[in-house]
């Protein structure tokens, strides 16, 4: 009996203090307890397991944040593509290559790779083929909504290969098109795709 507690000394957790009187003599030899010791190991365990599985979803989540922060901050740091598109309205045809579009202020847009007959300072025939390839521009076009293209050529020399007699040089595609109007002229017979001296 020389193990067990003495009266004021503090009970073993693996023993029920119930079954201990309050004397010097105990009344029946205690019973280990499993449960307190056990469960306690295993609610502490399962605590460091939780804290560390929080830890880790939150590591995670941070690391996923840092990782969006970065990468937005490096497509913002690339330089922009050559060109740009921007959606407008055609609010007139004046030729076969020449419309005047709508942004915010109508201004007239050469199209790129589109050589139509012109409509003035040159022969009857030429005016015919002109005044038939601005119909056809005007008909296909007719008030809708478009988009431009200003893209450089591929070869600059100067300021001017980028307008032609104050007309900005770009592509449009109207709405809902898969092909733009220069490629429509010229695929309808109302244009080229490289100049010719007529």
């Amino acid at each position: 009996m020389s193990d067990f507690p003495k009266k004021g000394e503090e009970f073993p957790r693996l023993y029920d203090p119930k079954q201990i009187r309050n004397d010097d003599h105990f009344v029946s030899h205690p019973k280990p307890l499993l449960r307190p010791l056990f469960l306690e190991q295993l609610f502490s365990c399962c605590k460091v397991a939780i804290g560390w599985i929080f830890c880790f979803v939150l590591a995670f989540f941070l690391a996923l944040c840092v990782s969006a922060f970065v990468s937005g901050s490096v497509a913002a740091a690339e330089p922009p593509q050559t060109g740009m598109v921007v959606p407008c309205r055609i609010v007139d045809v004046y030729d076969g290559d020449t419309i005047t579009i709508e942004l915010t202020i109508p201004f007239k847009v050469r199209l790129m790779d589109c050589w139509a007959p012109e409509i003035r300072g040159v022969d009857d025939e030429t005016k015919q083929r002109g005044f038939a390839a601005r119909d056809h521009l005007r008909e296909i076009t007719a008030g809708r909504a478009a988009r431009l293209e200003i893209r450089p050529p591929k070869r600059i020399d100067s300021a001017g290969d980028l307008f032609s007699f104050e007309r900005i040089v770009g592509r449009v595609w109207l709405d809902g098109d898969e092909e733009d109007l220069s490629r429509r002229m010229v695929r309808a017979g109302h244009a080229t795709k490289e100049r010719t001296d007529e």
